[in-house]
């Protein structure tokens, strides 16, 4: 349904206005706290939303800062390839997204009756996905996992380059100088564990995915090479996977996706570059066990 521009244009205003009617309740309420109304308006007024509508139903995101505000905004336009994924799927489908940051396609993928399992490590991101799913009333069909999935099972550092709610370019157990992201000097290291894909669905129990989402920042080599048995079961039957053509280790991550079946039925060819690396997205389809 096409949307008026002048309607368009007032919903920044209409943040914004929201977003300062709120401090200024809360500033109000500071005064009153700690008695039931004023816990009960802060709570309220801290889940500042953005509204989006996903097959007829209304989903809600939070939106505590700039960079969730414009996943949000940016939810049909940012990534056109990845909604148009997900609207393949349905109520018998099972999506892993790794690397779910603050929930945004998990949401949309439970608001279309999928099963979702999401994995996030970083605790900002995760507190916002965990937020996401309650505020939308999806906990039986979406699980967040506070996990870094990698290519076993350890403990370690997630090196943060901000601590920022939905921030990215982090590393899981790397120095600050690798490939992926150059030099950088983390703000805050966060400990993590870390399990791989095979592990979780063959060890620990978790539905066998019928899809898989991957989107760590350059680590999804290490993602793919702790998934070889999973990628090797017919019930996976896509992935869509953020690669970047420059590191090695994804040029091997995608060799290995290939040999286990899979060929590239969709690609945004070079979606993006940071830092001089180019990083696309790819979707495999299975075409042969």
């Amino acid at each position: 349904m096409a949307v008026s521009r002048w309607k368009i244009g007032l919903r920044p205003l209409a943040n914004q206005v929201a977003a300062i009617a709120a401090r200024l309740l809360r500033g109000v309420m500071f005064l009153w706290y700690p008695s039931l109304v004023s816990v009960t308006v802060l709570e309220q007024s801290l889940a500042l939303s953005y509204r989006v509508t996903v097959r007829g139903r209304l989903v809600r995101y939070q939106t505590l800062g700039w960079l969730p505000l414009y996943c949000a905004r940016t939810l049909f336009s940012k990534e056109p390839e990845t909604i148009r994924w997900l609207d393949s799927m349905g109520g018998n489908d099972v999506l892993f997204d790794v690397g779910a940051n603050v929930g945004m396609y998990s949401i949309y993928a439970g608001a279309c009756g999928v099963r979702v399992c999401a994995f996030e490590p970083v605790f900002t991101p995760y507190f916002i996905l965990n937020s996401n799913i309650h505020l939308n009333g999806l906990s039986d069909r979406v699980r967040a996992f506070c996990l870094a999935i990698s290519d076993g099972q350890r403990l370690d550092s997630m090196r943060l380059s901000s601590v920022g709610m939905g921030g990215a370019y982090n590393s899981f157990g790397e120095n600050t100088t690798n490939e992926a992201h150059g030099t950088f000097v983390p703000v805050f290291e966060q400990g993590a564990l870390s399990w791989s894909l095979d592990d979780l669905v063959y060890g620990q129990g978790l539905p066998c995915p019928t899809h898989i989402k991957v989107d760590v920042d350059g680590l999804e080599g290490k993602v793919i090479a702790g998934a070889r048995r999973l990628l090797a079961d017919p019930r996976v039957r896509s992935l869509l996977v953020e690669l970047n053509h420059d590191l090695q280790a994804d040029q091997e991550a995608e060799a290995l996706i290939r040999a286990s079946g899979f060929a590239v039925s969709a690609s945004t060819g070079d979606r993006f570059e940071f830092r001089g690396m180019r990083y696309s997205n790819m979707i495999f389809e299975r075409v042969h066990v």
